[in-house]
């Protein structure tokens, strides 16, 4: 073989053990989350909506991803079905597929600079397809860790902030109206 990383992800247990234990990582959280409402049960208190959703949102709001050094997605965390709407089977495989047309080479320069620079955590942007909600933004922190035998992957923690950009979206637009308004003053 030619290429070492395509004969050691074909011939070998590299990402099996891997999956496992971030699997017991991800049933470990489940655990603390379910101790602690039970801890609330136990104790006579009140379980509002709000300290069940303080108490289980760890658990939804990140969503870990393992990509092997051909660019695809090998490890999916479960938190990706609440975050795109799609099952861990749909999401498995080539990125590009997911990713918005336009966004797509921000991605691949993103993609280009993990894997050139492993002692740097590379951030980025983009739109994410939703199975029922069109497009989603997501913040990606990517870092290069195919070099790490426990590993052997870039590991990326993706979070949702299609909220924080539909704010920044409406301040600016808000700003360009006042801005408009100014000119329309000062002619």
């Amino acid at each position: 073989w030619d290429n070492p990383v395509l004969w050691r992800e074909m011939c070998t247990w590299a990402y099996g053990r891997k999956t496992l234990v971030i699997r017991l990582a991800y049933l470990l959280l489940f655990a603390l989350a379910a101790g602690s409402l039970g801890w609330m049960v136990a104790s006579d208190q009140p379980i509002t909506r709000a300290s069940g959703a303080t108490t289980l949102a760890p658990l939804f709001l990140l969503s870990l991803v393992l990509i092997n050094a051909q660019g695809e997605q090998i490890f999916i965390s479960p938190a990706a079905e609440h975050l795109t709407g799609f099952s861990v089977e749909e999401l498995l495989g080539g990125i590009e597929r997911v990713i918005h047309p336009e966004d797509w080479p921000l991605v691949q320069d993103s993609w280009r600079q993990v894997l050139a620079h492993p002692e740097a955590p590379v951030r980025v942007e983009y739109r994410h397809i939703h199975k029922t909600q069109g497009y989603v933004w997501f913040e990606a922190m990517a870092q290069n860790c195919l070099e790490e035998p426990a590993i052997q992957a870039v590991a990326v923690s993706v979070r949702d902030i299609t909220e924080r950009k539909r704010a920044e979206f409406d301040r600016l637009g808000l700003e360009r109206q006042m801005l408009q308004k100014l000119n329309v003053r000062g002619a």
